[in-house]
């Protein structure tokens, strides 16, 4: 339980944006710390560059917001016309594209749902969510969706470097890291989504085949989440 004092210290931070650093302790906005791990991986970087994939909302659930306030800038890409709004409106300094990522250009269908942080492309996961859930689908919208490398290469400065990647596809974070060319854009720390799974089993997973592959090794976990770190970075 927070004292009265720690929570007068969160209402000031955000009342007049005090960055995080600038507090006795730091504050999470992600969903289970991802954005302290990162932070620490970071360290002593005191600016950077982010590219979140499945950026969801400017607070909820970010794994960026805590960057943001400390000065950091980014690319966000999120499929979700109102989550892409808000994260406009409140990531002035950020890139933020209403689209999504796939294995080539085209349209996908997306389902939103009433809660925004269940809304994903994945048909089957969509049909889950609603059986055992009692969540409602609210809107099936048809989204452009391109590969991850096509859009960074339009988007990114020549030679941006990407300090680290995050990205929460619900359910098809698999196919937004293969359609990314890890010759040319390699973020020091990858951030994904592998469920049940132990830090001892996610070499054994597809996404962690896949980043052993392409020269990332597995450095942390959270609950949900692995953290992979590129080759050549040194933590």
């Amino acid at each position: 339980m927070h004292s009265i004092s720690g929570l007068l210290k969160y209402w000031l931070a955000d009342r007049f944006s005090i960055p995080s650093s600038q507090l006795l302790g730091r504050r999470s906005w992600s969903q289970e710390g991802e954005d302290l791990i990162l932070a620490r991986y970071m360290e002593p970087r005191r600016r950077g560059f982010y590219v979140d994939v499945g950026a969801h909302d400017p607070f909820r659930f970010s794994n960026t917001a805590y960057f943001y306030r400390e000065g950091w800038s980014g690319l966000n890409i999120e499929p979700d016309p109102a989550g892409a709004a808000l994260l406009r409106k409140h990531r002035a300094r950020d890139t933020t594209l209403n689209m999504g990522i796939g294995p080539a250009s085209s349209e996908m269908t997306f389902f939103r749902f009433n809660d925004a942080a269940l809304n994903t492309f994945s048909a089957e996961l969509a049909r889950e969510r609603v059986t055992a859930s009692g969540y409602i689908i609210v809107q099936e919208l048809n989204v452009p969706v391109e590969r991850l490398d096509a859009v960074l290469a339009r988007h990114l400065k020549s030679g941006q470097k990407i300090d680290f990647m995050t990205v929460d596809a619900e359910g098809l974070d698999l196919e937004v890291l293969r359609s990314n060319d890890w010759t040319k854009f390699r973020p020091d720390v990858v951030v994904t989504e592998i469920l049940n799974v132990s830090e001892l089993e996610l070499v054994k997973q597809p996404i962690g085949q896949l980043m052993v592959s392409v020269g990332y090794r597995p450095v942390a976990k959270a609950v949900n989440s692995a953290f992979f770190a590129a080759d050549e970075f040194v933590l």
